[in-house]
């Protein structure tokens, strides 16, 4: 394996498996614990950085708002498989706090721009028996009431999901647009 000057694998090492298999591998589930229990300050450093990004971009007319954490996995399934099988808790008990966490950051820099949302991604639908669709877990918006108007569920759904066959290629062709919308 090829490897950059930090000792991490090239780009192109990693295009060469599906992406499925890269984002579910054990090192990428203890990478998400460790952040959600802000091992070594990771989080600490997470709200400092959406701290200035919010303050610069507060007054900015071209953007639409801020996605906090892009598809967080509920880490670490390895050592405990209910987070994988019942993730609307794992949505509940760490992912809505972090939400809240988050949407306070952002607010106290920025009360205009919307909030992106989401829970744990791929848990959620099942492509079992035509799919499955699990509730979410958060109890409330994670921004409250009094920001009902500048929150969004950002909830994610591939058509990978429903057959990995499907993206063999990358991304679904045109032609399973009909398979995937049903899916969806």
């Amino acid at each position: 394996m090829s490897l950059d000057v930090n000792g991490n694998p090239l780009v192109e090492e990693c295009q060469q498996h599906d992406f499925m298999v890269m984002y579910t591998a054990p090192e990428v589930a203890s990478a998400f614990a460790s952040l959600y229990a802000n091992e070594d300050g990771l989080l600490d450093k997470m709200w400092n950085f959406w701290s200035v990004v919010s303050e610069k971009f507060a007054t900015n007319q071209h953007v639409i708002g801020y996605d906090i954490l892009n598809e967080p996995w509920c880490a670490n399934m390895y050592h405990n498989a209910s987070l994988f099988t019942h993730p609307e808790s794992f949505d509940r008990d760490v992912l809505f706090p972090l939400e809240q966490q988050a949407s306070q950051t952002v607010r106290a820099k920025d009360t205009e721009h919307f909030i992106f949302f989401e829970p744990s991604q791929f848990p959620d639908t099942l492509p079992f028996f035509g799919g499955y669709t699990l509730p979410l877990g958060y109890p409330e918006t994670p921004g409250g009431d009094a920001n009902l108007d500048k929150q969004v569920l950002n909830d994610h759904t591939y058509c990978c999901q429903a057959d990995p066959a499907v993206c063999a290629t990358g991304e679904p062709p045109l032609d399973t647009r009909e398979f995937c919308r049903a899916f969806h």
